[in-house]
């Protein structure tokens, strides 16, 4: 069981305070199968909310409480450096 966090903060470019969250762009933290299923959910709610990505603040993925890795605003998964 894997867990994504969604999210998303104001872009400085627009004249938004990057350290707040976006308004009316809730925060979730979601529960998938796979890493694939984690990628399809980032671009969803990216798509969904029309997050440029100077808004995207979401993306660590989580197992079993650990961080293992982060999906960026292009979808793309990372693994967590040790």
């Amino acid at each position: 069981m894997y867990t994504v966090k969604l999210s998303a903060c104001g872009n400085i470019d627009y004249g938004q305070n990057p350290y707040e969250p976006l308004y009316g762009v809730p925060k979730r933290v979601i529960k998938v199968t796979s890493i694939e299923e984690c990628q399809q959910i980032v671009r969803n709610y990216i798509d969904f909310y029309d997050l440029g990505s100077g808004n995207w603040d979401g993306g660590d993925v989580f197992k079993d409480g650990k961080l293992i890795g982060y999906i960026s605003y292009n979808g793309r998964y990372w693994n967590h450096e040790k």
